[in-house]
């Protein structure tokens, strides 16, 4: 348990890290969904440029923390990266 609670530390591959970094760095700030077999896991916001490993924070219980972490480490999945959409919403003028 860190700071922030519960937290999911993750690592790509060199193929995954190539394309995540470059994602990553473009889009900090932004939420990015973490999809497996349909269904979403999580929604963190991307924090800073994600090249070899990263981890998830939030307010998870220990269960959950665990839960995603075995998801997450079931076997390496090949994915494609896609943008399924995107919203900005800013204050009114």
């Amino acid at each position: 348990e860190s700071d922030f609670g519960w937290l999911v530390e993750f690592e790509f591959t060199e193929a995954g890290g190539a394309v995540m970094g470059d994602y990553t760095e473009a889009n900090i700030g932004e939420p990015l969904a973490i999809v497996l077999e349909g269904e979403v896991l999580s929604v963190p916001a991307i924090q800073a440029r994600l090249d070899t490993a990263g981890v998830i924070t939030g307010n998870f219980t220990e269960e959950e923390a665990r839960t995603l972490a075995a998801q997450l480490q079931s076997q390496p999945l090949p994915f494609p990266l896609e943008t399924a959409s995107m919203t900005t919403i800013g204050a009114p003028e």
